[in-house]
């Protein structure tokens, strides 16, 4: 193979830029590549897989670049001067199309704009290049003069002349080329391996020879696909999107091999930040290897369905931070050096907690989320997925990328860790059922594992079918129903765990981001589907039938992907879904038939997860700032939203039971409730079935907030079972509820 080496040097540079809230750095990759925000140090850890990386040094993890938007971009390539971007877009799929977009897939463009340091407006290559099928993987000559891609497994190319690319010519059968960088060698990839051509001796664009598949080990009975080999030809990146390699995170990843000299080395895994449990393509190195460019639908932290991704070598880049203004959501205090915040939960102490990334970081409040300090480190971690507080005052996390559970008993001071999860790289759900089991959701094994309290070690739970990628939500319903969620196709078990069942195959490539079971008695499941967007639906029947809700949009732009949902105290419902920015919640008060923008979340791109305090204040967590934000309800006040006594009685909007403190308790808790005027009342313990276990208050009530305590038995005074509860206000016409979760000592 003939070594080509671009001998350019990139002039890399700083720029102090002032903010409202201090000084932070930008640091411009190339001459004026993506910036990223932030100072640039080592992040001083080796990753747990690819550590042969060639390079001999870390990533970042994946930051979406701004020349994506809420639709899907996807097959980045750049010029070598970065000044010039090519991808493809599918516009119109989650809104109004582009003017000119001529299909599914289309050939777009955009210059980097050096005054404002962002990318350009993107264009549409228009009828010349793009038709009304899938036009895919653009790549270009050093200067971008001549154009490749690929449509109907077959490769085209185009030449620019005055500005605009002329009528495409047809090349060879094949998909994903990818030019070297003195253009005498194509690669490309025919029945999902990688091949490569030379240039003819005429040197002429469409004279192409020798067509064959690359030797060694780079291809092998999985998928490797959409090449890139680097600017001096040394490194060859590519995917193995369509069908994993062994030894990766989960779906596809990006994976990479040297040339030694003779023959392309065994390719090794990108590894974390870089490549997560989510899919990971079309990778693209600048020629000083300082920059990775990549597409995926998978990362957190995107501004649609797939974007289009910049990762910098040797960096910790941190996010731009936005001061709060104000609005129905108060932005809290700062998480340091957080990007995205995946979960949060609440000790029966009122004790915050965010699990976050990209350093793997839980953070504690203990002022109701106005301050934010990290516990101790969790050790080789890179990105804190899950939480879960339970009765006995532990606090677990599940992790990413050795798929650690960890756990402690002193609020994260300290952690240990539990037994290894047998293929495990991460774990975004933990479930403490009613019965006090712990359960885990794991990636890429997609399996449910419950643990051993006594040896801590973990034992899976059936075996789940359909689900992809990952298990990304567990849930207990009424009657112990457990509901698993994830890629794929979801699944419930009616017996614990021990068998699964799946259901909604009919939702096709989709996700299941979050289960609810409110006060209206229907069960609720939100996600999105790859073809149409977000979706929110109900089931009457425990998860035998579903009904889908209205879209939530905003204004004209359908959502992407709905994340979480959440009652309020008023008994609507809100949902957290993305693209952003700012308008990432929406609120629906006629059961899920019409949705509304509900406030404005300066900065977001998404929710990822509510957490609901028993009072009705709602927490947000969102991406890619790292933020969260608290929405107070009406009727709740604007002081402490966890002191039931702070408020006279003239601030009470709603009749309502509003918690039940601690929850889940063992044998006593206390139940809050509120009435704005006097009324007639009636307190009750209710089972999963609405039948009534005991009363605790009946009769005329003043208006004011008062409490009752539940000491876990019935009418007659029997200790009751271990299991799911409701506290059920009636007062006037009005009805609400509380879920109370009783874990009796075993």
């Amino acid at each position: 193979m003939t070594k080509a080496h671009a001998g350019i040097t990139t002039v890399m540079f700083i720029l102090l830029v002032t903010r409202a809230n201090g000084l932070a750095l930008a640091c411009p990759g190339g001459e004026d590549g993506e910036p990223v925000f932030g100072l640039c140090s080592g992040h001083g850890q080796e990753p747990a897989r690819g550590a042969d990386w060639p390079l001999g040094s870390e990533f970042s993890h994946l930051i979406s670049v701004g020349a994506s938007n809420y639709d899907s971009d996807c097959n980045p390539w750049l010029t070598e001067d970065e000044r010039e971007l090519f991808f493809i877009r599918y516009s119109g799929q989650y809104g109004p199309a582009d003017a000119g977009h001529m299909g599914s897939w289309d050939i777009y463009h955009c210059d980097w704009d050096t005054l404002n340091s962002s990318w350009g407006p993107s264009t549409n290559l228009g009828p010349n290049v793009n038709c009304p099928g899938p036009d895919r993987r653009p790549t270009t000559t050093v200067t971008g003069d001549t154009l490749l891609f690929c449509r109907s497994n077959s490769i085209y190319y185009s030449i620019r002349n005055g500005g605009e690319f002329g009528p495409t010519i047809q090349l060879f059968a094949g998909s994903d080329p990818c030019l070297s960088q003195d253009a005498h060698s194509l690669y490309f990839v025919r029945d999902k391996d990688i091949w490569i051509a030379d240039r003819g001796l005429s040197g002429a664009i469409d004279d192409w020879v020798d067509h064959r598949e690359l030797e060694g080990p780079i291809n092998t009975g999985a998928s490797e696909v959409r090449p890139f080999i680097s600017r001096d030809d040394s490194l060859l990146i590519f995917s193995d999107f369509g069908g994993p390699r062994s030894g990766g995170y989960g779906d596809a990843d990006l994976w990479v091999s040297e040339w030694t000299g003779g023959a392309w080395g065994e390719p090794a895994n990108v590894g974390p930040p870089v490549n997560v449990d989510r899919p990971a393509c079309t990778g693209w190195l600048s020629a000083d290897a300082e920059r990775l460019y990549a597409a995926s639908e998978a990362s957190e932290g995107s501004r649609g369905c797939e974007d289009i991704w910049i990762a910098h070598r040797d960096s910790t880049p941190e996010p731009v931070f936005i001061s709060p203004s104000s609005g129905t959501w108060s932005k809290l205090g700062e998480l340091a050096g957080a990007w995205h915040v995946y979960d949060l939960t609440v000790d029966a102490d009122g004790v915050l907690y965010a699990a976050t990334s990209p350093e793997g970081k839980v953070f504690r409040s203990i002022d109701q989320g106005l301050s934010w300090l990290p516990t101790a480190d969790l050790p080789d971690v890179r990105i804190a997925y899950s939480l879960l507080a339970t009765a006995d005052g532990a606090l677990f996390t599940g992790t990413y990328p050795n798929g650690d559970v960890l756990f402690t008993t002193d609020g994260g001071d300290t952690w240990q860790a539990t037994g290894d999860i047998p293929g495990a790289t991460a774990v975004r759900a933990l479930l403490q059922t009613g019965s006090g089991r712990i359960l885990a959701g794991t990636s890429p094994t997609c399996q449910v594992y419950e643990l051993d309290a006594e040896s801590l070690s973990w034992t899976q739970r059936g075996v789940t079918d359909g689900i992809q990628n990952s298990v990304t939500v567990l849930y207990e319903a009424q009657g112990g129903v457990l509901f698993a969620g994830g890629w794929g196709t979801p699944n419930v078990s009616p017996n614990g765990g021990q068998s699964w069942i799946p259901f909604c195959e009919e939702y096709g490539m989709a996700s299941v981001e979050a289960f609810l079971e409110p006060s209206d008695g229907k069960l609720w499941m939100t996600g999105w589907t790859h073809d149409d967007g977000g979706f929110v639906a109900w089931s009457e029947n425990l998860g035998m039938d579903w009904t889908t809700a209205t879209r939530v949009t905003v204004d004209t732009l359908l959502s992407v992907r709905v994340y979480d949902i959440v009652e309020t105290l008023a008994g609507g419902l809100m949902v957290g879904f993305q693209p952003g920015p700012d308008q990432v919640a929406a609120l629906s008060d006629d059961g899920g038939l019409s949705w509304s923008p509900e406030g404005s979340l300066d900065g977001a791109h998404e929710i990822l997860r509510f957490l609901k305090l028993d009072n009705g204040t709602i927490f947000a967590a969102t991406t890619p700032n790292g933020d969260i934000f608290r929405w107070t309800p009406e009727g709740a006040g604007v002081g402490d939203p966890d002191d039931p006594d702070e408020e006279g009685p003239a601030q009470i909007g709603v009749a309502a039971v509003t918690a039940g403190r601690p929850n889940p308790f063992r044998s006593t808790t206390t139940i809050h409730y509120q009435l704005p005027d006097r009324e007639m009342i009636d307190l009750s313990i209710v089972d999963c079935q609405g039948r009534r276990v005991c009363k605790l208050a009946g009769g005329l009530a003043a208006a004011g907030r008062h409490e009752a305590r539940w000491t876990a038995t019935d009418a007659a005074g029997g200790p009751v079972q271990s299991g799911i509860y409701f506290a059920r206000l009636k007062a006037g016409e009005s009805v609400t509820f509380q879920r109370l979760v009783l874990l009796r000592s075993p």
